[in-house]
């Protein structure tokens, strides 16, 4: 009975030592393997992962294309596709190029080329014609060989365009719109053009809005105005600023325009008249003028029917002259051989100092 038991104990004692000897050298083993997995990727206080150890920086990403956006930069070329990363060189490239729901983004840098649009956007999709964000973008026409009445951007018979944060200096025109629909020409400077810095006409055009831009012309050529609008058809002249005009209006629609607002401008040292409605010979129609600023100018607000075109359905409202010759004024001016014609032109609420009134070729003091 009792070596029964002894072999008993001996049996455990041996399976013991066979559970030491196997089995714990396969646990140890198994924690040094975790131990010894280099961590991936991870900074754990002063330990740094052995994969950042002596790694090259990631590489620049290269921009994604996304499609109908297109780019130019000085250092293009127009027969790249005209991604971010490889841009066109020239923004006459991309007026040829785009089409309805497109959009250009152009990258500072002087470019001396004049930009005529070829084709027309559509209802909800305009062509947009923009300087970078941030970017300062000029369109120099010094020493081009431009068509007289053209524009820096030249905009003829087309719909649904919009021209966006240039600055414009020494064309004929800045911005040329004759004819066409659905124009928006916005926060653009605009400076020494030969004839005006904006021009909507003489072929009709309707849906234009001018919003934000600044105009300065300082140099004297002949009689121009700054804003001029012909043959327009609800146009919105709103928010701009006419810096100077040394010969001419500031801001003028005429002959033939109808159904149209100019309002919250500001147009100083014009050495005529800042805003002028005139009927010239098509007549005009159906303006409201509102919250407009002239100043250390000829004339404030005045009206025309310099070749007897009626002028009609004229409302000034709300408007500040102050340091002018005259504040407001309906002209009895004509040119020979032709009589003034007007209906219904309202002044009310305005405001003027430093200045006379003249309505009907009466001056009164106030």
């Amino acid at each position: 009975m009792y070596s029964i038991e002894i072999r008993s104990m001996l049996e455990k004692i041996i399976l013991i030592v066979f559970l030491i000897i196997i089995i714990f050298p396969i646990v140890g083993l198994e924690e040094n393997a975790i131990a010894l997995t280099p961590a991936v990727g991870t900074i754990s206080g002063s330990v740094v992962s052995s994969q950042s150890i002596g790694a090259p920086p990631p590489p620049s990403p290269v921009p994604t294309p996304v499609p109908g956006i297109f780019y130019v930069a000085k250092n293009g070329n127009d027969n790249n596709p005209g991604t971010e990363a490889k841009p066109w060189l020239t923004i006459k490239k991309a007026a040829n190029t785009l089409v309805a729901g497109e959009t250009v983004y152009v990258k500072g840098g002087i470019y001396k080329e004049q930009v005529t649009v070829k084709n027309s956007g559509s209802e909800g999709k305009y062509i947009t014609f923009s300087a970078y964000p941030g970017d300062i973008v000029t369109l120099d026409g010094s020493g081009l060989n431009m068509e007289d009445w053209s524009g820096l951007f030249w905009i003829k018979k087309l719909n649904f365009i919009r021209v966006i944060g240039f600055n414009l200096k020494n064309g004929r025109n800045g911005v040329d719109v004759n004819g066409g629909s659905n124009i928006i020409i916005e926060n653009n400077y605009i400076e020494n053009p030969y004839h005006t810095g904006i021009k909507v006409g003489w072929d009709y055009s309707s849906n234009i809005i001018i919003d934000g831009n600044s105009v300065k012309k300082n140099s004297r050529s002949e009689w121009n105005e700054m804003i001029s609008i012909s043959n327009g058809h609800n146009v919105e002249v709103k928010n701009n600023h006419v810096i100077e005009n040394a010969i001419g209006e500031g801001i003028d629609l005429k002959d033939g325009t109808s159904d149209s607002t100019i309002h919250h401008n500001i147009v100083e040292k014009a050495s005529s008249a800042g805003v002028y409605i005139d009927g010239y010979m098509a007549g005009v129609s159906n303006i409201e003028i509102y919250q407009n600023t002239v100043h250390d100018s000829d004339t404030g607000f005045s009206t025309g029917s310099e070749r007897g075109g009626l002028a009609q359905n004229l409302y000034f409202h709300n408007n500040t002259a102050y340091n002018v010759n005259t504040g407001y004024k309906i002209s009895y001016w004509a040119e020979s051989g032709f009589k003034v014609s007007y209906k219904n032109i309202v002044f009310s609420n305005n405001t003027v100092y430093n200045a006379w009134v003249d309505y009907s070729g009466i001056p009164l003091k106030t």
